[in-house]
């Protein structure tokens, strides 16, 4: 579960299992609309650390600094879901 800015907390749980990839997107746009507190199409930051670090928990906040770093190029403290999905599956 992760907690959104308005402090209530998600029960989306992450599972890594073999699916189709149709399958994998649905599942990644859900993750990210489940963080989309405000409902404009972006997560914060924060919010990307927050399932990075539940993805992995062996990432340091230095390496999840410099993901985010990456992805957030413009540095809008915003990650849309094309930006996600391109992390997220290499696309």
């Amino acid at each position: 579960m992760f907690d959104s800015a308005d402090g209530s907390h998600r029960d989306r749980e992450i599972r890594l299992v073999p699916r189709g990839r149709n399958y994998i997107i649905e599942e990644l746009e859900a993750l990210l609309k489940d963080n989309d507190v405000d409902g404009n199409g972006f997560i914060p930051t924060a919010a990307l650390k927050e399932i990075l670090g539940a993805l992995d928990d062996k990432l340091s906040s230095a390496d999840l600094d410099n993901i985010v770093e990456e992805i957030d190029e413009d540095g809008s403290g915003t990650v849309d879901f094309d930006e996600f999905m391109e992390m997220m599956t290499g696309d």
